[in-house]
């Protein structure tokens, strides 16, 4: 996939930083696309499209700090991922998805809103000291057991369990200080 995206852009200079950029946000967002869309092939459209996207559009956003580029590449995952939601509703048609209707824009908020906690916390993730980034992106994102993680990291299991128990508690907790407005937002 990431051939179809270098193609578009001619500057080798813009290829390097968008291999980057994809090997830094492909996972979260494949994240956030199937926890908006619950389908794993609809996931892989939307995060498609929004690489692409970004690709053709590189020019506008070339001159943009990493951090900001991933949140705008999340930003038009999450608009493609909607847009399949919606249509995927439109053409289903079906009784249950017309009664639905009433409660899909409710629905639909609680998706937003879901998936603005999830950017929030993408960012939290982002700052934590490495030790606690990288076991807790081993494990979330790449499905590592404690196990494999402690013999990647040459630490005891109880070392790698307990740094993801860190890791997952400074993560919640900058959650909850955003949700209840005490943090700024990312």
């Amino acid at each position: 996939m990431l051939a179809v995206y270098l193609s578009v852009l001619a500057d080798p200079r813009d290829q390097d930083d968008f291999t980057a950029l994809y090997q830094r946000c492909k996972g979260r967002a494949m994240y956030l696309a199937r926890r908006i869309l619950r389908d794993e092939a609809a996931a892989q459209d939307a995060v498609h499209d929004g690489f692409l996207y970004l690709a053709e559009h590189y020019e506008i956003q070339k001159g943009a700090r990493s951090e900001e580029m991933d949140a705008y590449l999340l930003d038009c995952v999450e608009s493609r991922a909607l847009d399949l939601l919606r249509k995927k509703r439109r053409e289903t048609g079906d009784e249950q998805t017309l009664l639905q209707a009433e409660n899909g824009e409710a629905d639909i908020e609680r998706r937003l809103v879901a998936a603005e906690r999830l950017e929030q916390a993408m960012a939290v993730i982002e700052r934590l000291e490495e030790i606690y980034r990288v076991t807790l992106m081993l494990h979330y994102q790449d499905g590592w057991s404690i196990q494999k993680i402690a013999d990647y990291m040459g630490v005891p299991v109880k070392t790698a369990q307990k740094r993801l128990e860190r890791a997952r508690a400074k993560v919640w907790r900058e959650v909850e200080k955003y949700d209840a407005g005490i943090a700024d937002p990312l």
